[in-house]
Parts: structure tokens; C-alpha cells; sequence
């Protein structure tokens, strides 16, 4: 999915639904009330007509994947959960 972050202008996620929440934030996309559809799709007809919100919050969360979540950033971290339990 954080490939698909760098690589996707914007992500519309569902609230509670496994992180993506988290990794849109405030400023990443839109997150609607978990299994909303008709948020869902209002947020997706809104995004459609407004390209400038698309491109800001594709920045957004380009810019929270490359500094929070590339291997260099998350492999020790997962290096050291994993260690703490061997």
C-alpha cells in the first residue's frame, strides 16, 4: 500500500479499517466513517471536481511515505521488535 502512496495522487480510506486512517492523517486524503459508502462516495465525487485537494494532499502523503516509512526508516525498528523477542 505505501508504494501505492508515492505513486497515487491522493487515498480515500475507511476510519478503524486496518491503519490507513493513520497514514492519511489530516492532510493525506480523506478518511470517511467506517463503511459509510455514501461518504465514501461523496468523497470520492468531491476529489474528482477539485484538483488542487488532489494534488495537495497526494504531496502530503508522498512527502509522510518517503519520511516515515522507507525500508532505511522502518527496518531497524522492525530489526528491533523482532530482536526483543528472539
Amino acid at each position: 500500500m505505501l508504494l501505492l502512496e508515492i505513486l497515487l495522487s491522493v487515498l480515500i480510506c475507511f476510519d478503524k479499517s486496518g491503519g490507513s486512517s493513520e497514514l492519511v492523517g489530516d492532510d493525506g486524503g480523506c478518511v470517511v466513517p467506517y463503511l459509510d459508502v455514501e461518504k465514501m462516495a461523496a468523497a470520492v465525487v468531491d476529489l474528482a471536481d477539485n484538483p488542487f485537494l488532489r494534488s495537495e494532499y497526494g504531496k502530503n502523503i508522498r512527502k509522510r511515505v518517503i519520511d516515515n516509512f522507507t525500508v532505511d526508516k522502518q527496518a531497524p525498528i522492525i530489526y528491533n521488535i523482532i530482536k526483543k523477542y528472539l
